[in-house]
């Protein structure tokens, strides 16, 4: 069964989580560096871990409107969508990084440990909020996905 990828772009690194098979839960990922290996990183790990969807986090505002940032993310996503036949879906990220940051913090942490972790940690929430909103929909439509295959 195929797999999501969620993606926490930043202009040095990209945070990285990948569903289990069944889209019930995140697991993050290490983090991929912003350079001219990216898409390339990323078209391999579609290949190797089965990925059909890409949740890509959209840096809003906190009034919801886009961000700077938004364009950045926008034209990554046309330069990835060139390379890919997988579906991508941006998805609102606002306070993904906070959260991770806070949850790493209530791990005790250190704070060069949480350098390394954050990104693919937001990409974790990220993707796990993803994840959750589409069982919830799935549930409210009356199917029961511990029977799907």
């Amino acid at each position: 069964m195929s797999r999501i990828l969620g993606l926490d772009y930043g202009s040095v690194r990209v945070g990285v989580a990948i569903s289990d098979a069944l889209h019930l839960t995140a697991q993050g990922q290490s983090f991929i560096k912003n350079d001219e290996a990216l898409i390339p990183t990323i078209l391999q790990l579609i290949e190797s871990r089965d990925i059909d969807k890409i949740i890509l986090g959209n840096p809003l505002h906190l009034s919801g409107q886009e961000s700077q940032k938004s364009e950045e993310v926008r034209q990554f996503q046309q330069q990835l969508q060139t390379q890919t036949s997988c579906e991508i879906i941006l998805r609102d990220e606002r306070l993904s990084t906070k959260a991770a940051q806070r949850h790493l913090i209530e791990m005790d942490v250190s704070r060069q440990k949480r350098k390394q972790k954050i990104d693919s940690m937001a990409a974790v929430f990220m993707l796990q909020g993803y994840l959750d909103a589409q069982t919830t929909s799935v549930r409210t439509q009356g199917i029961d996905i511990t029977q799907m295959n």
